[in-house]
């Protein structure tokens, strides 16, 4: 039986992961109109999975955890710590701009400061407290020492 993991229910979590899940998915994009080199990030984000959860995302009713399966999970949380590293680097410049474009007027995401901020400090909670939660799992370190080694200037 595969292992699932439930998604928190508040919305202002599962907004965070469709920004985090929009940002992967632009940049993978990107990368097969090859607008931005590979980096090694399909090595650690696969970009069915990335659009499965998305997809989910927008259809699971608010306020029902959504059950996540262990490679889901993963992958959101490679997402997080690859996003990150995106975040601090030139080729954020290219990728964040298309994410200010689905945002409203007057947002207050649409901050290039504000917007690296507060996602690189949400990110990094979220990244730490899936490491305590699938700890027990050796895909989770495996999968960590994979993130590792992708440098991103």
């Amino acid at each position: 039986m595969a292992t699932e993991i439930n998604m928190p229910t508040e919305e202002s979590f599962r907004n965070h992961i469709n920004m985090v899940l929009s940002y992967m998915l632009i940049h993978l994009t990107l990368t097969e109109l090859e607008e931005l080199p590979e980096l090694g990030l399909k090595e650690v984000l696969d970009p069915k999975i990335a659009k499965r959860v998305f997809d989910r995302l927008a259809i699971c009713p608010r306020g029902k955890p959504m059950r996540l399966t262990l490679d889901e999970a993963l992958m959101i949380y490679s997402a997080h710590v690859c996003m990150n590293k995106l975040l601090v680097s030139k080729f954020d410049e290219t990728i964040t701009p298309r994410i200010f474009e689905s945002l409203p007027d007057g947002h207050k995401m649409k901050s290039f400061q504000f917007f690296r901020s507060e996602m690189l400090d949400i990110n990094s909670h979220f990244i730490r407290n899936n490491e305590i939660s699938l700890a027990d799992k050796k895909s989770l370190h495996h999968l960590k020492n994979k993130l590792a080694a992708i440098v991103i200037d």
